[in-house]
């Protein structure tokens, strides 16, 4: 029997003229008497013991959707991150969904031994490929609106389109995975392509240099343009195209320091204008839940956000927030001077509470930390000054703590990523570990270069 299509948690939000900010899920959590009706945990249980025994009544309320997106290289050892995803006592029932990967059987197996670490006696299944034929569909649409916990490999974000459709053309899977958030209080948690997809749009593919020049996509780490189905012609600029938008007015990037992904960052949220940006580090993560978006690891996550002033290809005035363990932001809808509303999403900062302002050591701790990297990273080969090169966004925001006053740069073939502080400009850390640096409202620009000779002398030494 085919299901009944309902629309999304943020699609009656935004028909009913609410605000969709992570910091606007505010609803009343399921009662324990719903949650009573849901399956007594039972490890010998067939996966087909997802479904419901009886047909379980009307909740009387919303519940609160949580959210949980990792950055990618989520290592094993890595208890904060898992015990997040399973910090309710009651998460039992735990679906897996591999299919963004290029070898679902194998990543679905390994994702499940991994969680079995942390939470041995759970019931793992591997969601039915809705792809394949009807009958896995409607079992995957049975399975996903029962789980205590949902959680995304990783892979390549574009294969879960033929298996959920995207936030405007929802499909039946979508819609249960919807319906088990709001009735259920279903988790969704995921890595790298998993985390990537839970935005509207989505990264697609390319890199930073692309994204901002409107060039051919291909300088992606692996060549891949983001090309999608109905492409006439070889895609160029920034990849963005349908998400599942399990979580509103966010574009998700991942992998993101590393990457070196922040120039493509700031070229989407320009495109978009109403999404505030969040680049996720690996092996670190984010929570968006009701109380707004909290960090999860030191450096987890760059959001950029504020107004973008465009002057061909530079993109100028970005404002830059650095998320380390504990913080937490909420978006709130922008008003522009004089109290009009504005087209963008003002980010509300609170550093964790173990933070304290950088004073003059704490300055010189952070310069001496961010010289200590660079030499650690020349020793193993992998020190890349490109702009977009590894880690090196970060490596800027370290020097810029060390060094208000002075503005930072770093080059690619085209651009100048300059970063500086202003008045509004706040930096803390934990008062001993310059790891910890999170920063409020720096501002970055990143201005076309005027000559076409890439800065070579570093890539040059022998």
């Amino acid at each position: 029997m085919k299901p009944t299509r309902s629309r999304s948690l943020v699609q009656i939000l935004t028909a009913a003229g609410t605000i969709c900010v992570l910091s606007s899920f505010a609803y009343s959590q399921v009662t324990q008497s719903d949650a009573a009706k849901r399956l007594v945990p039972d490890t010998t249980a067939t996966p087909a013991a997802f479904e419901p025994t009886t047909k379980p009544a009307t909740p009387t309320g919303m519940a609160s959707p949580s959210f949980i997106a990792i950055g990618g290289a989520l290592e094993d050892e890595n208890s904060a991150i898992f015990e997040a995803m399973l910090t309710r006592k009651d998460t039992n029932k735990i679906v897996i969904v591999p299919y963004a990967s290029a070898d679902a059987a194998e990543a679905g197996k390994r994702t499940i031994e991994r969680f079995k670490k942390y939470r041995p006696d759970a019931r793992y299944v591997v969601l039915p490929d809705p792809a394949k034929d009807e009958a896995s569909r409607d079992l995957a649409i049975s399975w996903i609106s029962h789980a205590d916990l949902v959680f995304f490999t990783g892979g390549d974000q574009k294969r879960l389109n033929a298996r959920f459709g995207s936030f405007e053309k929802p499909n039946g899977v979508l819609n249960a995975l919807n319906q088990g958030m709001r009735r259920w209080d279903t988790r969704v948690a995921g890595t790298s392509a998993g985390a990537a997809m839970m935005s509207d749009p989505m990264f697609l593919g390319g890199g930073s240099e692309s994204a901002l020049a409107g060039t051919p996509a291909i300088d992606g780490e692996d060549a891949d343009p983001g090309a999608i189905p109905g492409d006439a012609k070889p895609p160029v600029g920034v990849r963005l195209g349908p998400g599942l938008g399990l979580v509103p007015n966010v574009i998700i990037d991942t992998h993101f320091f590393p990457r070196g992904r922040i120039g493509r960052l700031i070229a989407a949220v320009d495109n978009q204008k109403t999404r505030v940006g969040v680049g996720i580090d690996e092996d670190r993560a984010v929570r968006f839940d009701a109380n707004g978006t909290t960090a999860m690891g030191n450096h987890a996550a760059l959001l950029v956000h504020g107004t973008i002033k465009r002057e061909g290809l530079s993109r100028l005035g970005a404002r830059l927030t650095l998320v380390s363990d504990g913080d937490n932001v909420k978006l709130k809808g922008w008003i522009a001077p004089g109290g009009s509303p504005g087209a963008g999403i003002a980010v509300e900062f609170t550093a964790a509470h173990n933070s304290v302002p950088l004073d003059a050591a704490a300055r010189l701790a952070i310069g001496a930390f961010a010289d200590a990297q660079d030499a650690r990273y020349k020793e193993r080969a992998r020190y890349e000054p490109d702009a977009w090169g590894r880690d090196r966004a970060l490596q800027v925001l370290r020097r810029l703590a060390a060094e208000p006053v002075t503005p930072q740069h770093a080059t690619s073939d085209q651009f100048e990523l300059v970063i500086s502080a202003d008045e509004y400009t706040q930096f803390y850390w934990d008062g001993k570990d310059p790891a910890t640096l999170r920063l409020h409202q720096a501002i970055a620009d990143v201005r076309e270069r005027l000559d076409t000779k890439p800065e070579t002398e570093e890539k040059n030494v022998e």
